[in-house]
């Protein structure tokens, strides 16, 4: 919910910078609830906070009625409301914030945009689509009908949301092409290197592998790993994801070269990075024997598929040496030579992924082989006398 957590975040700097101030004596006043309100629900209390911002508006309904504490109070209840889930009492009291600004400070449609905005957020929360469309379509004509034609620089984040309200209906094609109209205009505003572009660029080539459009989802994560190249290196960490997605969506088009060299890529990053056993390493596995049974080499991907089944049995194998060393040291010996022999048998002397570890297994399982107990010895029997 982040226009409504902005809302609550803003609100409790203003009440923490001096704006509200705490008040130190047994008189209540609508402020100083406000301020308690927000700080119950910082700490995670939102039953006091509800109770607390509830008192503050019956407080402040008996003062001036043109009073902006009225609308701050206002807005976070609905704020509150909405992140316990009653998305119903959420929008009853912003709908009477929106109505407070129109009526005592003569707020405009396009006054109340960003207030439109978490309506509308509250609408999709409540899988009520057709009036969220509504609603943001609405923002979007008051911004673009802005004096001499140009358009409000928050355009871009109303389309924006508009591609995550599509993407939530259903209709992904209609998602990439808003989608794609924010990143335009968020490049005019900001060139089309920027790293902020990044995500949003990402979020496109999502939409257009949903709506099956490779040839968009090529273009957006292809664009955004150039941007990641020129602001972090070519091998940082960051630029996985935008990879994954520009391999599948190379892949959704045939052109199963290049995908292999971005595959290639992303293993040597994941490999790298996070170690040959990572389950990220065998999911891209995966991916490149489906890749290479589509392109008809079916040695290469029987032995990709090896790979990732090997590396599989190396996490389960290495999970089970953890769990036997702290057997270990509760001193269980005969359950952790238990597990120490099942993470033998899932190793294969044969992969040379396993090699290391059989080897480790090896010297644990002689180190900890427990003695046979020696029995008591028995006495001889006494000779027979003649």
């Amino acid at each position: 919910m982040p226009f409504l957590l902005i809302t609550l975040f803003a609100l409790a700097a203003a009440c923490a910078g001096g704006q509200t101030p705490a008040v130190e004596t047994s008189v209540k006043s609508a402020p100083g609830l406000l301020h308690e309100g927000l700080a119950s629900y910082q700490k995670g209390d939102r039953v006091s906070a509800l109770g607390l911002l509830e008192e503050a508006r019956q407080l402040a309904d008996t003062g001036p009625a043109e009073s902006r504490t009225r609308y701050e109070i206002l807005k976070a209840l609905a704020a509150v409301s909405a992140s316990i889930g009653d998305y119903e009492k959420a929008e009853q009291w912003l709908e009477i914030a929106m109505n407070w600004r129109e009526r005592y400070e003569k707020a405009a449609l396009v006054d109340l945009s960003d207030d439109r905005m978490e309506l509308a957020g509250i609408l999709e929360w409540r899988k009520d689509y057709e009036r969220a469309a509504a609603v943001l379509k609405s923002i979007e004509q008051q911004y673009v009908r802005q004096p001499q034609g140009i358009s409000d620089p928050r355009l871009a984040d109303v389309l924006g949301r508009q591609a995550h309200l599509f993407s939530a209906m259903g209709d992904k094609a209609a998602a990439a092409v808003y989608s794609e109209r924010s990143i335009r205009l968020r490049a005019a505003q900001l060139g089309e290197w920027h790293v902020w572009l990044t995500n949003e660029l990402e979020r496109l080539g999502v939409y257009a592998l949903q709506a099956r459009n490779y040839a968009k989802a090529e273009e957006a994560y292809q664009h955004a790993v150039l941007i990641r190249e020129r602001a972090q290196g070519r091998d940082h960490i960051d630029l996985v994801s935008s990879l994954d997605g520009l391999a599948y969506a190379l892949y959704g088009q045939k052109k199963h070269a290049e995908a292999e060299q971005v595959y290639a890529r992303l293993l040597k990053s994941w490999t790298g990075t996070a170690g040959i056993e990572h389950p990220m390493v065998i999911l891209t596995l995966d991916k490149i024997a489906s890749l290479y049974r589509d392109w008809g080499r079916e040695d290469d991907a029987q032995a990709a598929e090896a790979k990732a089944i090997a590396l599989r049995a190396l996490f389960h194998a290495n999970g089970l040496v953890r769990q036997a060393g702290e057997l270990i040291r509760q001193k269980r010996t005969k359950q952790a030579l238990a597990l120490y022999r099942k993470a033998q048998a899932l190793t294969d002397p044969n992969r040379m992924e396993h090699a290391e570890l059989r080897k480790k297994l090896t010297a644990s399982l002689a180190e900890y082989a427990a003695a046979k107990p020696a029995g008591k010895r028995r006495s001889a029997p006494a000779k027979a006398s003649r």
